[in-house]
């Protein structure tokens, strides 16, 4: 979102100051690899920190309660659900509206999804996925805020998908009600080491993510969540409806990234910047 001069001058600051510093934590192996890449620092100061949930303080509403909960804080997710069954299907993300999040591939996903036959100035598009019937009862939210949600909301329209794609705005504690969702889709093109990964993966919510950042240390394709190429808008619908279609996946998903989590504690996040810090 910057402009080239703008990452070259933010690049010098940051080998600049990097100078003075005796250590540089980073959230990821990536991180690392980053500053390594363009010399912004030595490998010598570079130590890898991943970020770390209290797994003892989780505090996940059930499906049922989130989804309760939820409608009291959005209106927009409110008059959504209203009158909807058990059957309903919720793909949903925390994020900040900002471009680094990816969000207007969500909405093409969506459109994928909810209209997978259409015809435009270049032809036909076809995606052989879920069809319209199921997805009726499929609903899009993103729970957050930001400088794009007039952009957003524009698209949103513009797709025609106003009824099945949510924007609930800021909601305080947000990561309570990750169960409302069946999957959690974050389709960034950018990032450091994401909480909402690592609070999705403790509240049992497939993950459907982008291949980019530290991610990739915390969801394994295939084995406890799907990785995608960003800007893959239909590679996103054909792993949504996978999950969607295929609910032993989701169960295996949910399972392994419960156990993987543990491996991303507070505990251990502490543990490790003390020993950054009193290692000479």
């Amino acid at each position: 979102s910057f402009s080239r001069l703008t990452r070259k001058f933010f690049l010098y600051l940051e080998k600049f100051s990097a100078y003075f510093k005796d250590k540089i934590i980073c959230v990821s192996a990536n991180d690392k690899k980053f500053w390594l890449n363009y010399r912004a620092a030595p490998a010598e100061k570079l130590f890898v920190v991943h970020n770390g949930l209290d797994l003892n303080r989780t505090d996940f509403l059930s499906k049922s309660e989130a989804r309760e909960y939820l409608s009291g804080q959005s209106a927009n997710f409110f008059e959504a659900i209203r009158g909807s069954n058990d059957n309903l299907k919720i793909i949903g993300v925390i994020a900040n509206f900002f471009p680094e999040k990816g969000l207007p591939y969500l909405i093409e996903t969506a459109d994928i999804l909810i209209h997978p036959v259409k015809s435009d100035e270049v032809g036909v598009r076809q995606f052989n996925g879920t069809g319209k019937k199921q997805l009726k009862n499929t609903l899009f939210v993103v729970i957050g805020d930001g400088a794009d949600r007039l952009l957003l909301e524009e698209m949103i329209k513009a797709h025609n998908l106003q009824s099945q794609f949510i924007l609930t705005g800021a909601v305080a504690n947000a990561s309570r009600y990750l169960k409302a969702f069946d999957v959690f889709v974050l389709p960034s093109i950018k990032e450091g080491l994401p909480y909402t990964v690592l609070e999705a993966m403790a509240a049992g919510v497939p993950v459907v993510a982008s291949h980019v950042g530290g991610i990739p240390e915390m969801v394994t394709n295939n084995v406890n969540g799907f990785l995608l190429f960003p800007r893959d808008s239909d590679g996103l619908a054909k792993k949504i409806t996978e999950l969607l279609d295929t609910s032993a996946l989701a169960q295996k998903f949910s399972e392994a990234s419960q156990k993987k989590v543990l491996e991303f504690s507070l505990d251990k996040m502490i543990a490790e910047t003390e020993k950054v810090y009193w290692e000479k």
